[in-house]
């Protein structure tokens, strides 16, 4: 009777929350970024190929004023550490020579960063790709003209970034695109949570700049009521990065609209055993 009750109490929770697990919107990490290198042309097909709908990435710019995808600001670390190129002093063909794909396997070899109208002119549709701004104000007039000449609608193209006066640059150019505050709690040296800067903080910015919502580190200072919080102050809510399942589950219910996870394809089989 017991198991039953329980079972009761849970089936009840899930409806209240009005969550279909299996159809949460997930967002592949730089790419399907678990089994392929990151922020390659590889990751991110492998992604589309599993049937990921959205693709995450991020962009610099380079020495000679093109957009590049890389997470880091040179290549080092994605070349299997060995070759490092600092973006925004190398050119866009020096950049391409540099294999970052060899390290995860040899079938990855050859892997090179794409640019991101590269990535845009692949989508295929029905996909959209979350675009993190991740240099700065620097790469925005670059974004805006890859984004111009790949003709990637507001369905298609979601804009991210830590740097408040990049989004506010690009929210303003792209009035109807949707544009997310990237944020995440510090840590002292300690590894004590600062109480600086905190969820009203990130939602005072957002409303300053015009942004449609946050999109935030899952910690266990971003708590229900941080969430409640968020959602009451009309903004939308999304969080990175998650390979867990049930830390998953347990933001969707907080209201999250979508889940950064490197293991998409898989969170997705995983998320659909709760509506079971």
């Amino acid at each position: 009777m017991k198991v039953t009750l329980a079972l009761v109490v849970v089936l009840v929770a899930h409806v209240a929350a009005g969550v279909e697990y299996s159809k949460a919107k997930l967002a592949a990490h730089r790419g399907e970024s678990y089994l392929a290198p990151e922020n390659t042309m590889s990751s991110f097909e492998l992604a589309w190929k599993s049937g990921d709908t959205i693709v995450e990435t991020d962009i610099h710019l380079t020495k000679d004023g093109q957009e590049e995808i890389c997470h880091d600001a040179d290549t080092f670390r994605t070349s299997g550490n060995q070759t490092k190129l600092v973006i925004k002093d190398s050119t866009l063909e020096e950049i391409k020579k540099v294999d970052v794909g060899a390290w995860k396997g040899p079938e990855f070899s050859g892997q090179v960063c794409p640019t991101l109208k590269e990535l845009y002119d692949a989508m295929p549709a029905g996909t959209a790709c979350y675009t993190e701004i991740k240099s700065g104000i620097d790469v925005v007039p670059a974004f805006l003209q890859a984004l111009k000449e790949s003709k990637k609608g507001p369905q298609q193209v979601v804009v991210i970034s830590f740097h408040a006066d990049a989004l506010a640059a690009s929210k303003k150019a792209l009035p109807a695109y949707q544009h997310y505050l990237l944020a995440n709690h510090k840590k002292d040296k300690q590894g004590n949570y600062l109480p600086k800067p905190n969820v009203d903080d990130w939602i005072a910015t957002a409303k300053k700049i015009g942004a449609d919502g946050l999109d935030l580190q899952a910690t266990e200072l971003l708590d229900r009521a941080a969430c409640s919080k968020i959602k009451n102050a009309g903004l939308e809510l999304h969080v990175w990065t998650i390979d867990d399942p049930a830390m998953a589950r347990k933001y969707l219910d907080w209201g999250a609209q979508s889940v950064t996870t490197n293991r998409a394809k898989w969170m997705r089989e995983e998320l659909g055993k709760f509506d079971q």
